[in-house]
């Protein structure tokens, strides 16, 4: 497989036997993008009905003011943002796009360590980023967390039926 660039910034494959060239189109812009801004872990639940937020980090080369809300996709599946807002999430003075796309829609399957957004600014130019995702089970308190949510309510039939014997 070779892949070869032209001066449009397409790209071309030729098979092994260079006996076919396709042309694929232009490379998509590569953007930042961090999920779950603020948490190092990256936890996706693909079973879980919440919200997943991806933040679109701008930058002096690349304004997220631009971008075509409707041609965002998130995931394998090509979820589509529910809301979106713009606010500075790391502190680097330029405005980020954070948007929420359905857990379930997105496609994100157990054992899947990449999620990336898609999407086009309203000029039609591509961009793609792609963050690091952790779809493990997060670690649980035990059996300890558990009892100690239940115990007042324990106690409280405790001494109920204490009351009600004597």
């Amino acid at each position: 497989i070779r892949i070869a660039f032209t001066q449009e910034d397409n790209f071309w494959f030729f098979n092994a036997r260079l006996d076919e060239v396709r042309i694929l189109g232009a490379l998509p812009l590569p953007v930042a993008l961090d999920i779950r801004p603020g948490g190092a872990a990256n936890f996706i639940d693909p079973a879980g009905h919440g919200l997943v937020p991806v933040a679109i980090l701008g930058s002096e080369a690349f304004n997220v003011a631009e971008v075509d809300l409707a041609m965002l996709a998130f995931g394998p599946s090509g979820a589509v943002p529910v809301s979106d807002r713009a606010v500075d999430v790391n502190g680097d003075g330029a405005l980020d796009l954070v948007s929420n796309y359905p857990t379930q829609a997105t496609g994100i399957a157990s054992g899947d360590t990449l999620a990336c957004v898609t999407g086009e600014t309203v000029h039609g130019e591509a961009f793609e980023g792609c963050d690091a995702v952790n779809t493990n089970s997060p670690p649980t308190c035990g059996i300890g967390f558990e009892l100690a949510l239940l115990l007042p309510q324990l106690m409280w039939l405790r001494r109920r039926l204490r009351r009600t014997r004597a």
